[in-house]
Parts: C-alpha cells; sequence; structure tokens
C-alpha cells in the first residue's frame, strides 16, 4: 500500500509484541520527560518575570 506522497506505508520489520511496545513508550518518557520538565520550567520562570517586570 502506497500513501499520499509515494512512500510505502507497510513495515518491513517484525511487529512489536504489546510488552515491547509498552517498554519502548516507557523508554521515550524516561528520555524526553526531563527535557520537557525544563522546557516547561524554563517558560514559567520567563513568565514570572515578565509578571514582576511589569507589576
Amino acid at each position: 500500500m502506497e500513501g499520499l506522497d509515494g512512500r510505502k506505508t507497510e513495515k518491513n520489520g517484525e511487529k512489536l509484541s504489546r510488552k515491547e511496545k509498552r517498554a519502548a513508550i516507557k523508554a521515550a518518557f524516561l528520555h524526553y520527560g526531563p527535557i520537557l520538565l525544563m522546557v516547561l520550567a524554563s517558560f514559567s520562570v520567563a513568565a514570572i518575570l515578565v509578571y514582576l517586570w511589569f507589576r
């Protein structure tokens, strides 16, 4: 089956089992979680500084 852009949408590799898929998702959250928290903390600090500046 081909997608709209002409690339094939089928995967050639083996499918992940339910356990493997959950482990992959957990690993992604563990990897990207601290990065996301730092970005949110940075925006929060910037918003607080702007609030204090214009107060």
